[in-house]
């Protein structure tokens, strides 16, 4: 299953199959279905969506006068959008964990106004580029829609940039905004970030691994334990990492003692007041009146 994976990820975007989707199921490449094998993971949930009527895209495409990239185009002709869902049990105790959700073309919304009336013209930041690309901004230079609400962590969109008023824009990138109102560029295509987000399998918070700040802790125990998926995705994105193979498979084993130990150590005593007062005192060095106070006496 791994293989899977590690070929989702390397698919060249030029490859013909790299969304030729011939049925709905296909749109998740096994990942439920590996899920399922996974002990900790319980109800894998996939929503079941039909296809976006072509006259919904042509409408789109008409009232935002933007063209759709094409792997977005047929994605939404296999499914108006796709969510993916799974918890995770410990000790009898179901948690909600992973959410993978695309929307549909009906959410496909625009951010906020345009222009001189647009509320978040005031937060862009000094920076304008982000790996190279030019940052989205809330004017009329750029067109912006929301694909993944992320759970109110932020905002996967897509994106388009250098646009003129009144004039069609088709050149589309993937960006994620995080809480800070900061740009991170994600992708060039909607394909490419999709591969990627498969191999996140909708880890809470995993849009951050893909940013200048990083995962926060209470999501990098999640990343450790599905540490395979994302040492594939590190060695994708041209770090040094050992994919592991079949004949080299790499073991993950949850020590949920160390990682939802509770903190059962016991405080050390304080010192009592008495013995405070005679450790300060013994600290303190005479001054010149004690001195003087000594000959006196």
């Amino acid at each position: 299953m791994l293989n899977l994976y590690v070929f989702i990820l390397i698919m060249d975007d030029n490859d013909k199959t790299r969304l030729a989707f011939p049925k709905a199921e296909g749109l998740f490449l096994g990942v439920p279905e590996w899920l399922e094998t996974q002990k900790i993971v319980c109800d894998v949930r996939v929503s079941n969506r039909q296809p976006a009527l072509p006259n919904s895209l042509a409408e789109w495409e008409h009232r935002h006068c933007c063209v759709l990239p094409t792997d977005l185009k047929e994605f939404y002709a296999r499914s108006d959008g796709v969510l993916l869902q799974w918890n995770v049990m410990f000790d009898d105790i179901i948690t909600k964990l992973g959410r993978f959700e695309v929307n549909p073309v009906t959410s496909l919304t625009r951010l906020a106004g345009v222009g001189k009336t647009n509320p978040l013209l005031f937060l862009e930041s000094s920076i304008t580029t982000n790996r190279g690309h030019k940052k989205p901004r809330f004017d009329e230079s750029s067109r912006i829609f929301e694909l993944d609400p992320c759970q109110g962590f932020g905002k996967l969109c897509l994106v388009y940039n250098e646009t003129k008023p009144n004039s069609p824009a088709s050149l589309a990138e993937i960006w994620f905004m995080d809480r800070g109102f900061n740009w991170n560029f994600i992708g060039r295509s909607f394909s490419e970030y999709y591969r990627v987000a498969l191999c996140h399998l909708g880890l809470p918070l995993w849009h951050y691994a893909l940013t200048d700040i990083g995962l926060p802790l209470s999501a990098t125990q999640w990343f450790n334990y599905f540490s395979p998926l994302r040492a594939a995705l590190s060695s994708c994105l041209g770090r040094t990492v050992n994919i592991p193979t079949e004949g080299n498979p790499v073991e993950n084993k949850l020590d949920t003692q160390l990682l939802f130990k509770d903190k059962t150590e016991k405080p050390t005593p304080k010192k009592s007041q008495t013995q405070q007062h005679r450790s300060k005192s013994s600290l303190i060095k005479p001054n010149n009146k004690t001195n003087i106070l000594n000959k006196l006496s």
